[in-house]
């Protein structure tokens, strides 16, 4: 199949069952949102889809029944501002090259927004370079195995709005006399080992719908 003009190709919610490994014969050069979210694929996610398209800008996958490691290899993804693996099997550490996406001139062009892989079986700690990620709007990590140190570095997000780091085994260590770049709507740092005083930058945060802080053993007086 050549659909060299293809921009957007969904099977949402399709009862798929079958994801190949391997594509031949086909041009999707031009390809911008894969949706292929909530089938039933049990199967990895193929090394394809990283040279499948280098327009690709949204990725979904969510609740597709994935299994194994996310492959680390987006180095050509430039493109890539949506990327959503919630609500699989996927085991493994985060993908290094995630937090490097690179442009054609191989210099490191920051323009993931929003990162979505909540509720799977990833474990380890967050690699540096996804401070690399500045246009980051909405990272959720919630429900795996990860761990490591969370300071302000890993934070400096001028225009996030969502962040969820709850039920991992992080440690969110901020000093008390850092003013966050951004104004969270969605806060969720449970079980993030964030007391047990209550953390000053968390006050700097006036215009939040949800948040969830709970399991952190914070005490004291809940701050006005």
């Amino acid at each position: 199949n050549m659909l060299p003009s293809l921009v957007k190709l969904g099977f949402f919610a399709c009862e798929l069952n079958t994801l190949p490994l391997r594509l031949s014969a086909i041009n999707f050069t031009q390809l911008q949102i894969l949706d292929l979210s909530f089938n039933k694929f049990n199967s990895p996610m193929p090394y394809w889809l990283f040279n499948i398209s280098q327009s690709l800008s949204v990725i979904n996958f969510q609740r597709s029944q994935l299994r194994a490691s996310i492959p680390d290899a987006f180095e050509s993804m430039s493109y890539l501002t949506m990327f959503d693996l919630s609500d699989n099997y996927l085991t493994g550490e985060f993908p290094k090259t995630l937090g490097l996406i690179a442009d054609d001139d191989n210099s490191t062009r920051p323009s993931l927004r929003e990162l979505y892989l909540s509720n799977n079986q990833l474990k380890g700690s967050l690699p540096p370079g996804i401070a690399q990620l500045s246009e980051l709007e909405v990272l959720d990590l919630a429900s795996n195995s990860m761990d490591g140190v969370i300071t302000e570095d890993f934070l400096n997000f001028s225009h996030l709005q969502v962040l969820v780091l709850s039920s991992n085994s992080f440690m969110v260590n901020i000093s008390s006399d850092w003013t966050p770049p951004f104004d969270l709507d969605t806060i969720g740092l449970q079980s993030c080992q964030i007391g047990p005083d209550f953390p000053r930058w968390l006050q700097t945060q006036k215009d939040f719908v949800s948040i969830d802080i709970s399991s952190n053993n914070i005490s004291g007086i809940v701050p006005d």
